[in-house]
């Protein structure tokens, strides 16, 4: 790649979201006025919207044999999109058509010392959505085309305030990086494949039903195929949600099942709880995926601090731990602590971030140097 080449990418990654950001401001907006979205009126009563976010900052990772710096960098834990909607009520039902992509070309997830370059090729999986949904109070929510299957999002659950870096999908930060061999050097698996907090079936095209809420509960159950990914395999899934305030203290949790046509079962559930006058919260996440050769399982645990100590917005302050089993190999261990603090800016929609996590892995036949993460930066919504 030539320095024009780079160059070219990073305006692509940096400059023109900024850029569709700041179309949001009306000419007319003063600086320190809220920070406006970009909706639009029709005459029919239907609402056009624009919205999207940018995460990027800056990750230097350490494996024990070398330090890199890569910047900016898009976070994966919480990745750079935009989307457009169509939105109208009518009769007690409200319809709504959503397109939404992502592009993580130089992202957190596949970016590292062997691979530094950003891939700039399209790939049909950075389509997020491209869907209709009907929602009806009385009798739930029907979801058609590629979006969220009933168990995304099931082992994510997490009331903390740090998810923008930091909750059960620890790989986020810098999952594209590799382990090195301790003795010899030679690189080994990745984060992501020595982490995973198998959280259901992700998105794809799919036929979604919710209940309607019920004493906190909904209910869920999709089927569907992974159309845009390389294989074309049939999906299924259930899950159940609750969400609840019980005087000072929210509680939120998800369990689910899912099943993929190649005999891939995955079982996961998480739950969180904040006590709302002190700010103290606890997440805790659990899964396993049995694919028939191996069944790798994992645990997950954070303690947190959200409370409004400055004006611009909460401030967030969260410590975690993960402990994993024969994921990326049999007989192997993944493991990992960090800490994370956000803080939030309300007016401009804007959060602050900064992280620190250590990966540790290891199996029965080989010893790998311990991979050292830290990540900073911004994410802005529009």
């Amino acid at each position: 790649m030539t320095a024009n080449d780079f160059a070219t990418g990073a305006i692509c990654r940096v400059v023109v979201p900024i850029a569709l950001a700041v179309l949001a401001f009306p000419t007319t907006a003063a600086f320190g006025e809220d920070f406006p979205k970009l909706e639009y009126k029709l005459p029919n009563g239907a609402a056009f919207k624009i919205y999207g976010q940018i995460a990027t900052g800056v990750l230097v990772y350490d494996d024990g044999f070398q330090t890199e710096a890569y910047a900016p960098i898009d976070n994966n834990n919480s990745i750079s999109r935009v989307a457009a909607s169509y939105g109208r009520d009518f009769g007690g039902w409200g319809l709504e058509a959503v397109v939404e992509v992502e592009y993580p070309a130089y992202s957190t997830n596949n970016i590292n010392v062997r691979s530094p370059s950003p891939d700039w090729g399209w790939e049909n999986t950075y389509f997020r959505r491209i869907e209709v949904t009907l929602e009806n109070e009385s009798y739930g929510k029907l979801w058609l085309g590629q979006g969220y299957m009933a168990s995304d999002y099931s082992a994510e659950v997490d009331l903390s305030g740090t998810t923008v870096i930091a909750y059960s999908k620890i790989q986020g930060t810098a999952g594209g990086q590799l382990f090195r061999n301790a003795a010899t050097g030679a690189f080994g698996p990745s984060v992501n494949s020595a982490f995973n907090n198998y959280d259901g079936l992700g998105r794809n095209v799919r036929i979604r039903y919710d209940t309607p809420k019920m004493a906190g509960f909904v209910a869920s159950a999709s089927y569907g195929e992974n159309a845009l990914g390389d294989n074309d395999t049939a999906l299924a899934d259930v899950a159940l949600r609750y969400n609840n305030t019980f005087d000072d203290f929210k509680v939120s949790g998800a369990i689910a099942y899912a099943w993929q046509e190649n005999d891939v079962e995955i079982v996961d559930g998480s739950a969180s709880i904040l006590h709302q006058p002190s700010g103290i919260n606890l997440t805790f996440a659990v899964g396993s995926q049995d694919n028939g050769a191996k069944v790798g399982r994992y645990a997950y645990g954070k303690l947190g601090l959200l409370r409004d100590y400055v004006e611009l917005g909460p401030t967030a302050l969260v410590a975690d731990y993960y402990y994993g089993e024969d994921i990326a190999a049999l007989d192997s261990a993944s493991q990992s602590f960090g800490v994370a603090a956000v803080q939030t800016i309300k007016q401009y929609n804007t959060d602050l971030y900064l992280t620190y996590r250590r990966y540790q892995y290891d199996t029965t036949t080989e010893d790998f140097e311990d991979g050292d993460a830290v990540l900073g930066g911004a994410r802005i919504r529009f």
